[in-house]
């Protein structure tokens, strides 16, 4: 029987706001309905985690097991911070799962705002069976005109349009203790990035799945992409740099994780241009992105601002 086990970071919404007030509700009713869709006579067996802080606990919905508590946060590492989000370490996650799921062959994060088709586990089974040893699962971007619990039947029937982003990670239990993740918070980038070229690192056959019916979110608001060259975002964005360079003093980088790195680098680079007002700076960045000098635009974090 293969036996997965699949952790989220469920908290309570303050934010009157934030999109989690209707997505959560949704992610976590999704996963259970997905569990609950396996059964033996498909030989999978799916345990749901969830990890929180104290003041989240009765975020948790009740047919979750609980791992131990989290207690560090970035909070504690970048100093001055100026959006005081108390976002958790991913390693903190993922660690708790990999203690409290001793049994499990694969594990999965994915993001609080991301539901599942009731199929979900099925297909991901199928997946592994076929060779795939670490994967990483895009989500398809849904209409916001059903958002309610009471409408789940209308959401699933959407076909939505593939989106290329890394929030839901599938990846072997007995891989895990070799990841290198630092200090990467959840929630920002490039927090999916940092994982991901682990799981390219240590995988004999990684494969990222963006075009089929798992995963889903609602709406493509990129919050995220208003705040890009804050304190946090800078501290993921070194820590990957960090990670990276750890990560190669183990053995080299795979031609594969050198390719999502350039990607990444030249996503960030053409941030960084977009967000440089200085006119004659901006048009240095400009030829350099022309050089193919990527990764050193890219580091410029807050500087073009």
């Amino acid at each position: 029987m293969l036996k997965i086990a699949h952790i989220v970071n469920p908290l309570v919404v303050r934010n009157p706001n934030s999109d989690l007030l209707f997505a959560q509700p949704i992610t976590l009713h999704t996963m259970s309905l997905a569990r609950n869709e396996t059964n033996t006579t498909d030989d999978l067996e799916v345990k749901q985690y969830a990890a929180f802080y104290t003041e989240d606990s009765s975020s948790a919905p009740a047919d979750f097991e609980t791992t131990a508590e989290l207690d560090r946060s970035i909070l504690d590492v970048v100093p001055g911070n100026d959006s005081p989000r108390k976002l958790p370490f991913l390693s903190d996650i993922l660690d708790r799962l990999y203690k409290s799921a001793p049994d499990a062959d694969y594990l999965i994060y994915s993001n609080i705002d991301i539901g599942l088709w009731p199929d979900f586990y099925q297909q991901v089974s199928a997946l592994i069976r076929e060779g795939y040893d670490a994967f990483v699962i895009g989500r398809r971007t849904l209409s916001t005109e059903f958002m309610a619990l009471e409408e789940l039947e209308r959401i699933y029937a959407q076909e939505g349009s593939p989106h290329y982003g890394y929030s839901c990670f599938v990846f072997p239990r007995h891989h895990y203790p070799d990841y290198v993740l630092g200090d990467t918070c959840i929630g920002l980038q490039p927090v999916g990035v940092t994982l991901a070229i682990n799981m390219i690192q240590s995988a004999k056959q990684y494969q990222y799945f963006g075009q089929g019916r798992y995963t889903f979110h609602l709406g493509d608001d990129r919050v995220w992409n208003q705040s890009l060259l804050d304190k946090q975002h800078i501290h993921n964005e070194q820590t990957l740099d960090t990670v990276v360079s750890m990560l190669k003093a183990k053995t080299n980088l795979t031609t594969r994780a050198i390719t999502l790195l350039h990607d990444y680098q030249k996503w960030r680079c053409n941030y960084v241009i977009l967000k440089t007002h200085a006119p004659l700076l901006r048009n240095i960045y400009r030829l350099l992105r022309k050089l193919g000098l990527y990764n050193w635009i890219a580091k410029r974090y807050t500087s073009s601002i």
